[in-house]
């Protein structure tokens, strides 16, 4: 569950040290369809019974706007919403329990997640991103290098894993960062179809409104100052992961959330590293058709 001093600690630990303990690999084996519903299996009676749905996507992708969105419309119907859930945290609903709607936001991989998808006790947002873009904004938003991103068990290694495994479950919507970001209402409409309620146009532009990037803003520049004002450093490290705990939002979440951004920052090392690492996720997910952008001139 979110922490009460408004930090996750156990994420911190993971940032600073830049490392984490990857477990094992799955094969890397993953279709290049469409970003929509993927394996859905829900019948009617099943619509009716309690449901999680796990806001699960890839680092610096969106998945906190699901998470808000999905949160700010079950709420709407008597769910709730509980939080950053870890996998050691999460206790999936009982059989027998009068039907309820919870939003849970977490992004590693682990079996219980898969249980409750496969069982149909739960749903899953998943949001992508061009890998490139969010090596970047890892290493903006926590401070650390671009080697540190990259290391072997590093946070880049460790969104190929969680990809491989979301998107290979039954019961997952996933959405690219990019159209989210272009046409958010679509993004909006698509959740709540997904979801099971009921949402005209009027109201998914409205709710795209109150969460789009400049409201959002406003949020984590209001959050930050109110940080500074308790006396918090925000130039010490240990603080990097204060958020919200009603919307998750940090307070340094935001950076342009501009598509491409790295471009203008990658150096031509970095970017033959990226493609070793990500190279083949790029074309099969289509941001690229070849590796030929490793040897375009760097825009910085």
């Amino acid at each position: 569950m979110a922490e009460t001093d408004g930090t996750n600690h156990e994420l911190l630990a993971l940032f600073t040290s830049a490392r984490f303990a990857a477990g094992f690999l799955l094969p890397f084996r993953v279709d290049s369809e469409s970003f929509r519903a993927r394996g859905l299996k829900l019948s009617s009676l099943d619509r009716d019974k309690c449901m999680d749905i796990l806001c699960c996507g890839m680092y610096r992708s969106c998945s906190t706007w699901q998470y808000n969105i999905a949160s700010e419309l079950v709420e709407r119907h008597g769910g709730s919403r509980l939080g950053f859930v870890d996998w050691r945290d999460y206790q999936p609903f009982a059989r027998d329990r009068d039907w309820q709607l919870r939003v849970l936001k977490t992004h590693d991989r682990h079996e219980i997640f898969a249980t409750a998808l496969r069982t149909n006790r739960a749903l899953a947002l998943y949001s992508i991103r061009d890998l490139r873009d969010v090596a970047f904004s890892i290493m903006h938003k926590f401070h650390i290098s671009f080697d540190e991103v990259n290391a072997p068990g590093g946070l880049l290694e460790l969104c190929l894993v969680n990809d491989v495994f979301w998107t290979s479950l039954p019961n997952v919507l996933i959405q690219q960062y990019e159209l989210i970001t272009e046409d958010s209402i679509s993004a909006v409409r698509a959740i709540a179809q997904f979801i099971g309620i009921d949402l005209d146009t009027s109201a998914a532009g409205s709710l795209a409104v109150e969460y789009s990037l400049d409201r959002n803003r406003v949020r984590t520049d209001s959050l930050a100052q109110q940080l500074r004002n308790a006396g918090v450093d925000l130039e010490d490290p240990k603080n990097q992961l204060r958020y919200d705990p009603k919307t998750l939002l940090h307070w340094n979440h935001l950076r342009s959330g501009s598509n491409g951004d790295w471009r203008e920052r990658v150096t031509p090392e970095q970017k033959a590293a990226l493609a070793q690492v990500c190279g083949e996720w790029l074309i099969r997910r289509g941001y690229e058709a070849s590796l030929s952008w490793v040897e375009q001139r760097c825009e910085r």
